[in-house]
């Protein structure tokens, strides 16, 4: 790699980097490139690919059953989740106005005694 200009060795060894992480094999991948240095060969990012890669024995198998369309208009009525912001925007913000300011008169209630704790005694 030392050969190699910056911009030509930063790529593979950023992929390298990534191929470590994803695959959970940083202490592995480093033992193998380190090898490869000691024996004066290049590591190469196709060979690690291939011998780090998924063993497609161990991927499971998933299977997904979709609901239906109408079914996600009932959960998010239920759940009050969505919102149409097309629609519903002037009473959305009128709701987040009112939590908001009942949260700073409910912070300035729990302010006080503590401010007035703190004032010199006369």
């Amino acid at each position: 790699m030392e050969k190699l200009s910056e911009r030509d060795a930063c790529r593979p060894t950023v992929e390298m980097l990534s191929l470590a992480h994803e695959r959970n094999v940083e202490a592995e991948l480093a033992e193998a490139i380190q090898g490869d240095l000691d024996a004066q060969k290049m590591p190469l990012l196709a060979r690690m690919r291939t011998q780090f890669a998924p063993n497609p024995a161990c991927v499971p198998e998933v299977n997904v059953h979709l609901g239906k369309l109408g079914d996600c208009d009932h959960l998010s009525l239920k759940t009050a989740i969505w919102r149409n912001l097309w629609i519903d925007n002037v009473a959305l913000a009128k709701h987040a106005l009112e939590f908001i300011e009942l949260g700073m008169k409910t912070a300035k209630l729990k302010a006080q005694p503590v401010s007035q704790a703190h004032l010199p005694a006369n």
